[in-house]
């Protein structure tokens, strides 16, 4: 069931958004430059501290803080189980996913045009979906009908638990490294007669019986009809990630093997651990490739955001002069001329300052190049458009004092 209702913003206010959308942008790309900065010292110390592995029998101190590349066999160390339904076995790690059967509040804006100018309709759409959470229906925004209220028939909490001393060759793996591992869902074969774990947190659950449960495509189902969901079912999946021969790019840090992290400490990391070898110097440079690819994509998006802003705040003066034939054509083409113009230096402003804390010889000379372009474009104006001095006044006649 699919219902939609638009909500027309003043007019005003849409003038007004404008400035958001200018610090938005403005923000996202002191963001992004900062980000790019800490990406590329990553990658660089990444790749030069990138060494094969040959001897997975021991740990050797000298490869610590290093990017060690090998294959070898990923071993569980204590059996793992969830506290709950009691699932596990000899696995790497367990994870328990919870989902909610909800109604779920979908926002979308809309952009028309009339007379006055441009302005925003905000559509609310509400779609019946599995949602990793409750929805809270009292916070939607739009107008919700009536029968749009969620409700849940229990609440169960998602949970990821790890095999202690699980190790990848001779080094002990970190949580990240076994959530890296494609998971494989789980075909229920543990609920049996003999799981007294199951039977007593389902009799719990289930408040003995009252409320309706299921075994239902490799789920718990709690509801009535699990092949037509209802508004509050529930259901819980079972995920494990298994042993076996795994290839991997990651950092020795101690006697665990973990992401690798900058020196400086970003929160950034890289690691990589598939079932299949690679080559560890040509996935950085895709890595290395892909993060150019987003940080101009990100850039292109604020200069774009920057513009919209100031073409959104100076909206105001369209729709004064708007209904005036020649000064209104007038106006919006200026307004955009100005918009692109003033958009774009404001980015390239912006970047460039921050490079300045970040990059300084590159953020100079950007802000130089800056200057000297309004310098050579002052000059350019002044030699086309020389300023010619006033007439000198003729003489007195001879004789004769002004």
């Amino acid at each position: 069931m699919r219902q939609s209702t638009p909500n027309l913003h003043p007019t005003w206010m849409n003038y007004v958004a404008g400035l958001p959308l200018i610090f938005g942008a403005i923000a996202l790309l002191v963001w992004n430059e900062n980000h790019h900065v800490h990406a590329v010292r990553l990658f660089a110390e990444a790749g030069a501290n990138l060494t094969e592995l040959l001897d997975t029998t021991r740990i050797d101190p000298a490869n610590e803080g290093k990017l060690l590349h090998y294959g070898a066999s990923a071993r569980a160390g204590k059996a793992v189980s969830d506290p709950l339904f009691g699932f596990g076995g000899h696995f790497l790690g367990v994870e328990r996913k919870v989902e909610y059967y909800q109604w779920v509040e979908h926002q979308y804006d809309e952009r028309r045009k009339d007379e006055n100018g441009t302005y925003t309709v905000t559509h609310y759409e509400y779609v019946l979906e599995w949602s990793p959470k409750p929805v809270d229906s009292e916070k939607f925004q739009g107008n919700a009908p009536r029968n749009n209220k969620n409700t849940t028939l229990l609440v169960i909490d998602s949970h990821k638990t790890y095999s202690q001393g699980a190790k990848f060759g001779p080094y002990l793996m970190h949580p990240e490294l076994i959530d890296s591992i494609q998971p494989m869902k789980t075909d229920l074969e543990f609920l049996n007669q003999n799981n007294r774990t199951y039977k007593h947190s389902i009799d719990s659950l289930t408040q003995h019986g009252k409320i309706p449960h299921h075994l239902f495509s490799q789920s718990v189902y709690f509801g009535e009809y699990p092949s037509s969901p209802e508004v509050g079912d529930v259901r819980v999946t079972f995920i494990y990630r298994g042993e076996g021969k795994y290839f991997t790019s990651a950092q020795a840090h101690g006697d665990t093997l973990q992401p690798y992290r900058c020196s400086d400490g970003y929160w950034l990391t890289y690691c990589r651990f598939t079932p299949t070898d690679f080559d560890p110097s040509e996935d950085i440079a895709f890595e290395i490739w892909g993060h150019k690819w987003l940080v101009w994509s990100l850039r292109i998006i604020g200069w774009l955001m920057l513009v919209g802003g100031i073409k959104q705040l100076l909206g105001v003066v369209r729709r004064l002069v708007g209904s005036i034939p020649v000064l209104g054509t007038v106006a919006r083409i200026g307004i955009n001329l100005f918009s692109w113009v003033f958009g774009t230096l404001l980015a390239v402003t912006t970047i460039a300052v921050t490079f300045v804390v970040l990059r300084p010889w590159l953020g100079l000379t950007i802000l130089g190049a800056l200057v000297l372009s309004v310098v050579l474009y002052h000059l350019y104006y002044r030699r086309k458009h020389p300023v010619v001095p006033p007439p000198i006044p003729p003489l007195p006649p001879s004789g004769l004092t002004p």
